[in-house]
């Protein structure tokens, strides 16, 4: 094995650990390269391809939760595993006479 792969793996771990690392995984390293650089190159955009639309898919399903809690007539209350409360909904606080959330905590809105 030559120094040429090495070096452009090398190249390619800076690129993807500078872009990646700031949490932009909508930026392509597209790499040309017909050889196993180059493969690599396209592997890793794959992964980013593939967590991009996992975490669109969860904002979506966060999206639909959130309106599924704040239009229920119901109180809902989610509890971790040490009793604190997790999430509460509008019902729940009306219910409990809650006080408005700290911020930083999580309610349904």
């Amino acid at each position: 094995m030559g120094r040429a792969p090495i070096l452009g793996i090398a190249r390619l771990a800076r690129r993807a650990r500078a872009r990646r690392g700031r949490g932009d995984f909508r930026s392509r390293i597209r790499s040309e390269r017909p050889d196993e650089v180059g493969d690599l190159a396209r592997a890793v955009d794959a992964v980013a391809d593939r967590r991009m639309a996992i975490l669109q898919q969860a904002e979506e399903d966060r999206g639909e939760l959130r309106a599924i809690l704040d239009n229920a007539a119901e109180g809902v209350v989610v509890l971790g595993p040490a009793g604190r409360i997790l999430l509460i909904n509008a019902a729940a606080r009306r219910i409990f006479d809650a006080p408005p959330m700290r911020p930083g905590a999580r309610s349904s809105r």
